[in-house]
């Protein structure tokens, strides 16, 4: 892979990780290890990763396969 592939793997990565630690960054009070192990931490967590994953088969199947191939209307 060239360099340009690895810095685009690290921003997401980064990216990712910034996007699933904003509940725990914005929570009054917080701790890391009550957090976790919380219900609403947990549940946060999980749908921080179902959100990406949304936006990965959005960015890397759905909209090259309908909305740039001009099937707008299967896409929405």
């Amino acid at each position: 892979m060239n360099r340009r592939k690895w810095l685009d793997i690290v921003f997401h990565i980064t990216g990712c990780i910034c996007f699933l630690m904003l509940p725990f960054l914005f929570a009054p009070d917080a701790e890391w290890e009550t957090w976790v192990h919380s219900p609403p931490g947990k549940g946060d967590l999980v749908s921080g990763v179902l959100l990406i994953g949304f936006f990965y088969l959005n960015y890397y199947k759905l909209i090259p396969v309908f909305y740039f191939k001009g099937r707008k209307w299967m896409y929405f």
